[in-house]
């Protein structure tokens, strides 16, 4: 198993609360935003998230534009965070060649 399908797995992990409804990370009051951010290649917002004290619930609540214009993502960063959080989108599973 490659370090990529390890970090997949934590994300996987990480993210369960959320494959459901959104109210399901409301439910869950400590959710990890930063290690999701870090395992989506978006740890450049980590900091900024913490600071702002972005948690699950208030995540599933922002919308594209509030990303790019307040936390300076780009468009297709803002929507992989997005279809992450709300539509429970995962990257999916490097294959590795033998």
């Amino acid at each position: 198993m490659s370090i990529y399908d390890l970090k997949l797995a934590g994300l996987y992990n990480i993210s369960r609360s959320i494959l459901g409804r959104s109210t399901d990370v409301a439910d869950n009051g400590r959710f990890k935003v930063g290690e999701c951010l870090n395992l989506l290649h978006l740890d450049a917002y980590v900091d900024q998230f913490h600071r702002m004290d972005v948690d699950g619930q208030l995540l599933v609540s922002l919308s594209a534009q509030v990303l790019t214009s307040d936390f300076n993502f780009s468009q297709f960063e803002a929507i992989k965070l997005m279809k992450f959080a709300v539509d429970g989108w995962r990257p999916l599973k490097r294959s590795t060649t033998p």
